[in-house]
């Protein structure tokens, strides 16, 4: 069953067992409890740098042939599937409302966002999707830029 009563922390014994996604997955000790914060955490942490690098690196690639182009149109469409499935878990434990896994989540993307990507401007996923499978950039009819 779901809480209706907003964000909460674990440890009253009043509340309920956490379910962590799966029904199987009953978080019914603190030693359950708190490795599902961890692996929260680096869920992610690393999540969406190690989908944004394998993103990149697809997209980097200029196919010789049609064949070539669609195994790498294919490529970047499994990718952005993968990206949008990180998205949606993460927002599904986000709803658990557990205030320490939500914060597992807040503090392992924005650790992960900003330890792991060296560059100065940090492109989104969605834009490198955008950018990997257009077939040639056009003028903005706006801006008359890309």
């Amino acid at each position: 069953d779901m809480y209706m009563t907003g964000f909460h922390f674990v440890g009253n014994p009043d509340d309920n067992c956490l379910v962590y996604l799966l029904p199987s997955l009953v978080l019914d000790t603190p030693i359950k409890f708190w490795t599902a914060v961890v692996t929260t955490f680096f869920l992610c942490f690393f999540g969406p740098e190690i989908l944004r690098r394998w993103l990149a690196t697809a997209s980097k690639e200029k196919p010789e042939g049609k064949l070539y182009r669609i195994a790498q149109v294919v490529q970047v469409r499994t990718l952005n599937v993968l990206c949008v499935m990180h998205a949606y878990l993460i927002m599904l434990l986000s709803m658990t409302f557990s205030i320490e896994i939500f914060m597992s989540i807040v503090l392992g993307l924005a650790l992960g966002r900003s330890h792991l990507s060296g560059e100065q401007k940090v492109q989104t996923l969605c834009c490198l999707v955008n950018d990997a499978v257009s077939p040639m950039k056009q003028d903005s009819p706006v801006t008359g830029r890309v």
